[in-house]
C-alpha cells in the first residue's frame, strides 16, 4: 500500500530506543509531490550510532562531522560536562580538561545531525568520552593508553587458538613487563611438543609487550595452555585443534606400501638397479601409485566413562578408527569376538552366533556375550572418542590400512596404530561368496581370507570404524 503526502513539509517523530529522546526532523517535500520515506536510522561516519571513548586529560579529542548520510552533526553538552571538557568553537573537537581528584570523568556530549527529514531520519545520541588520569608517581604510560604500566610481569587473558593437527599454530601473546623476560618464562602445553617463541618483544602503543608462540600439533583434542615466570602462573588459557578436513574420497586408492622390485632371480631390490628387460612391467615399488598414508591422532575426554580416549582419522579416506588399550578394558587388544547381526537386510541370510565370555566380562554387564553387535553397541552407547556411529568395517576398508612394505606385521605407522591383537584376524562387515562366511583380514601376513560367522568357537579381532 503506497500512501501520499500532499503537504508542503512533513514531519517525522522519531525515537532512538539507545537515548529513549524523541527528536522531530523535518524536511522540505515538493508541493503537491510524493516524498518517500527511508526507514533506516542515519549513523556517525566510522562508528555506531553510540560511541564510547577514552582519552587523557588535557588532551584534545576530534569529533566525527558527517553522518553516513553526509549530514552536518551538532554536539552539545549534557549533565554538566563542560566541568571536563570544552568544546571547539566550529564544534568538532573537544579539549579534554585537567583531570581532578586523580579519577576518571566524563565527557558527555549529546549529538544530531541537523538535517533529518523525510529522506534522511536525524539521529540523536549520546558520544562519551572517559577521561582518565595521569598514572601515579613511578608508573609509566604512553600517550594513547588509559591504563599504568604496572611493575609486575603479566599476560593479557587470551581467546582459545584454534587449528589443525599437522598444521602452524601461531598466536600472539600480549602483556606488561615481558621485554627482556622473554627466557624466564616458562611455556607449556601437551597440544605440540616443540613449541618456538619469537626472540624479542615488541612494545607496541599502549605500553605492552608482545610475543608470538608456534608449534605444530600432532593431535587432536583440547589442551591446556600455561605461561610461568617460574613461580607464578601469569597465564592460563586452552588450544583446540581439531582434526584437519578430508583431502579425498572413499574410492581413494592407497599405495600398498610396497617400495622394492623382484626379477626371476633376485627380489627385494632397488627398483633403479632393475635391468632393461625388467624395467616398465608395472611393478608396484616402481610405480608407486595410489595415495600416501597420511593419519591424524585425536585425544578424547569421555564424559561418561571418564577415560582418556584415543581414535585415528584416515586423513585420505576420513575414515575415523578405532584403538586398541592393554588394560584389560573394553577396547583391550586380547580381547575377541564372534560375528553377530540378526538384521537379516544386512547379514547375508546367517545372522552368525552371540558367542561366549571372550572378552574379560567386559559385556558382560550389560547381559551379552562377546560379539560385534555387542561389542559395537557399547561403543557408541558410552560414545566412544565423541561418537555414536561406529560400526564394523567394509572389507576394504580393512585392507587400506595394510601396508605390504612392511614384514610382520604389515600394519601401517605403529605411532598411530596399536599392536594386532595376538595377529588374529580382524573381521569384518562384507559376506564372503558363500553366506555363511565373512571376509577376515590377518594383519600379521596381509592374507584375506574368509571367517565363520555361525562357529561359536571361532573368534575375531574387531578394530572399529566411522564416518562423517
Amino acid at each position: 500500500m503506497q500512501t501520499h503526502f500532499k503537504t508542503k513539509q512533513l514531519c517525522v517523530a522519531i525515537t532512538l530506543a539507545m537515548s529513549a529522546i524523541g527528536l522531530t526532523a523535518c524536511g522540505g517535500g515538493s508541493s503537491g509531490g510524493n516524498v518517500p520515506i527511508v526507514k533506516e536510522y542515519d549513523s556517525f561516519i566510522g562508528g555506531a550510532d553510540s560511541l564510547s571513548q577514552h582519552a587523557f586529560a588535557n588532551t584534545t579529542h576530534e569529533l566525527p562531522k558527517l553522518s553516513k548520510n553526509g549530514l552536518p552533526l551538532k554536539y552539545t553538552y549534557r549533565e554538566n560536562s563542560e566541568e571536563f571538557c570544552t568544546l571547539s568553537a566550529d564544534g568538532y573537537s573537544v579539549k579534554l580538561l585537567p583531570n581532578k581528584e586523580n579519577k576518571i570523568n566524563r565527557c558527555d556530549l549529546w549529538v544530531d545531525n541537523q538535517g533529518g527529514n523525510a529522506r534522511f531520519k536525524g539521529i540523536s545520541s549520546a558520544y562519551v568520552i572517559d577521561i582518565y588520569p595521569v598514572c601515579e608517581d613511578g608508573q609509566k604510560n604512553g600517550e594513547q593508553s588509559h591504563l599504568c604500566i604496572p611493575t609486575a610481569t603479566t599476560i593479557d587473558p587470551i581467546s582459545a587458538p584454534v587449528t589443525n593437527v599437522n598444521q602452524d599454530l601461531k598466536f600472539t601473546v600480549s602483556g606488561y613487563n615481558l621485554k627482556g623476560n622473554l627466557d624466564k618464562l616458562k611455556i607449556k602445553t601437551d597440544a605440540c611438543s616443540d613449541i618456538k617463541r619469537s626472540k624479542d618483544a615488541v612494545t607496541d602503543y599502549t605500553d605492552k609487550d608482545s610475543f608470538v608462540i608456534s608449534c605444530i600439533p600432532d593431535t587432536a583434542g583440547t589442551f591446556d595452555l600455561t605461561i610461568s615466570d617460574g613461580t607464578t602462573q601469569l597465564l592460563k588459557s586452552q588450544i583446540n585443534v581439531e582434526l584437519p578436513k578430508v583431502i579425498g574420497g572413499k574410492d581413494i586408492l592407497f599405495k600398498t606400501g610396497i617400495t622394492t622390485c623382484s626379477t626371476d632371480t633376485e627380489k627385494n631390490m632397488d627398483c633403479k638397479k632393475l635391468s632393461e628387460d625388467w624395467i616398465g612391467l608395472n611393478q608396484d615399488g616402481e610405480v608407486q601409485a595410489g595415495a600416501d598414508f597420511k593419519y591424524s591422532k585425536k585425544i578424547h575426554q569421555n564424559p561418561t566413562t571418564h577415560e582418556t580416549e584415543t581414535c585415528i582419522q584416515d586423513d585420505v579416506t576420513g575414515l575415523m578408527w578405532e584403538t586398541k588399550t592393554d588394560d584389560d578394558g573394553l577396547r583391550d587388544k586380547d580381547w575377541a569376538y564372534t560375528w553377530f547381526n540378526p538384521n537379516n537386510s544386512e547379514n547375508g541370510g546367517t545372522k552368525g552366533s552371540p558367542g561366549k565370555d571372550t572378552c574379560g566380562g567386559t559385556l558382560a554387564t550389560s547381559g551379552n556375550k562377546c560379539n560385534s553387535k555387542a561389542y559395537i553397541d557399547r561403543l557408541n552407547e558410552i560414545q566412544y572418542c565423541g561418537y555414536n556411529d561406529w560400526r564394523l568395517p567394509e572389507a576394504n576398508e580393512l585392507i587400506g590400512l595394510l601396508d605390504y612394505g612392511q614384514l610382520k606385521p604389515p600394519l601401517v605407522n605403529k605411532q598411530y596404530f596399536t599392536q594386532p591383537i595376538n595377529y588374529r584376524f580382524f573381521m569384518t562387515a562384507t559376506t564372503a561368496s558363500y553366506f555363511t562366511s565373512f571376509m577376515a583380514i590377518d594383519f600379521a601376513s596381509g592374507v584375506v581370507n574368509e571367517g565363520h560367522k555361525d562357529s561359536e568357537q571361532a573368534s575375531y579381532a574387531i578394530r572399529a570404524v566411522r564416518a562423517d
